[in-house]
């Protein structure tokens, strides 16, 4: 359930501008490191799924607790809240990558163009 928390934290402060670029948590490939700008731009685009998949990781951390030791069904909970993790991170790394991106192109073509005006 922490680790739950600890997502959609770390998605929320992501989104939201209070954890910038570094290389502990995040999502840190792609364009999504390029630039600060980069950054902010992909994860406030993938801010629902990665907030979604800490939920789903909390909610099946309180479905184990309430099960039996020996329970089968804990096996099926841990398997299906995995796949849908991955799935949901899977999701939340393309739209950020995209976002990020179309931003860091949007910053080229701007400073770019700023260059152009200063000649």
């Amino acid at each position: 359930m922490a680790v739950g928390v600890l997502l959609a934290f770390t998605a929320e402060a992501t989104a939201r501008g209070r954890l910038g670029l570094n290389s502990f948590m995040g999502l840190r490939f792609g364009y999504l490191v390029a630039s600060d700008e980069a950054w902010y731009a992909g994860h406030r685009a993938a801010r629902i799924p990665l907030v979604l998949s800490g939920v789903v990781v909390f909610i099946a951390g309180v479905i184990l607790m309430l099960a039996q030791p020996n329970d089968n069904a804990a096996n099926v909970v841990v398997g299906v809240a995995m796949g849908v993790l991955l799935l949901l991170v899977i999701v939340a790394a393309v739209i950020g990558n995209r976002a990020a991106r179309d931003e860091f192109a949007r910053s080229l073509t701007d400073d770019a163009a700023k260059n152009d005006a200063a000649v």
